[in-house]
């Protein structure tokens, strides 16, 4: 399998609906961690994806040790930094822009690991969304420090390991493999909330508890999390990561939108600049087959 393979129509559709999806994630996190401590709340959340459904689903014939390193880098990993980096004053949409550089990240995978092959056309494109990023990154970075940028650094590094075990196993049954994995990684957040924020995060929980908060777990576990990953890791099977992956990169601007429009979060024309580059370089990579066969009957014809 190959990064040239095109993504069917309906298989796009999908991916963009789960980035709208990922993209208002941020949003509800930041409603949830208003009340919750982020490392209680990460154990929350895979509690509620695992509980009761991994009583009801036979576990997946995969390895244990996969799915405790899927389980462990995607809740602990991802969310659990990604949960911290809001907590500490980074703004949702500047901890999605900093995620989706796992892209790039597994786009170098895809060629080292799978031997994928790399056309001018797709490097163009990803340099170009990734001016986009940067650009946004260091314009826009209001309430992050060097300590929030490395922890979003972190989490993109593991989204990208995430992806090379999805890529590279293929567990045939998605939503089973999710809930199994995810189990693994209770303890090990279960540890860090009570290491790092203490068991009155738990005690306290009776309190804090209102309708925004349930609203927010229910919907980063059933909506965020199992749906829009079994969306997502299926595409990745079918195709490749490299593939996939850049279709990420308008998380962001879904995530900045939702942000203006819910937490005043402000869009000015550096913004807008960067948004634009983000948005180019992704049609330019999902257009590369045209432009690609383009290039060659031009060539035949000279």
């Amino acid at each position: 399998m190959n990064s040239s393979k095109r993504i069917a129509p309906h298989d796009y559709v999908f991916l963009l609906l789960v980035a709208l999806i990922w993209g208002g994630n941020f949003a509800l996190i930041k409603v949830g961690l208003e009340q919750i401590k982020p490392f209680v709340m990460t154990f929350i959340r895979f509690s509620l994806c695992v509980f009761p459904f991994v009583f009801f689903m036979p576990r997946p014939k995969i390895p244990a040790y996969v799915l405790a390193a899927y389980g462990i880098l995607f809740g602990g990993g991802i969310w659990g930094c990604a949960n911290i980096a809001i907590y500490t004053g980074t703004s949702p949409g500047t901890v999605s822009l900093i995620i989706q550089l796992s892209a790039f990240i597994t786009f170098i995978i895809g060629l080292i690991a799978f031997k994928e092959r790399a056309s001018n056309i797709s490097i163009i494109a990803l340099a170009i969304s990734l001016s986009g990023l940067f650009l946004m990154l260091i314009k826009n970075n209001q309430g992050s420090g060097p300590l929030g940028v490395a922890i979003c650094l972190l989490a993109a590094f593991c989204f990208s390991l995430c992806t090379f075990i999805i890529q590279k196993y293929k567990p045939k049954d998605l939503l089973p493999f999710m809930i199994w994995s995810l189990l693994f990684s209770l303890p090990i957040l279960f540890i860090l909330a009570l290491y790092f924020e203490g068991a009155d995060a738990f005690y306290s929980l009776r309190d804090a508890i209102n309708y925004k908060v349930i609203v927010s777990l229910i919907s980063q576990s059933y909506v965020t999390t199992l749906l829009g990953y079994w969306i997502w890791n299926y595409n990745i099977r079918k195709y490749s990561g490299s593939t996939v992956a850049p279709i990420g990169l308008l998380v962001p601007f879904f995530a900045i939108i939702i942000s203006y429009l819910f937490f005043s979060y402000p869009i000015n024309g550096t913004v807008i600049l960067s948004i634009g580059l983000v948005f180019c370089g992704v049609i330019l990579f999902n257009l590369r087959h045209s432009i690609e066969q383009l290039f060659n009957k031009t060539a035949i014809h000279r």
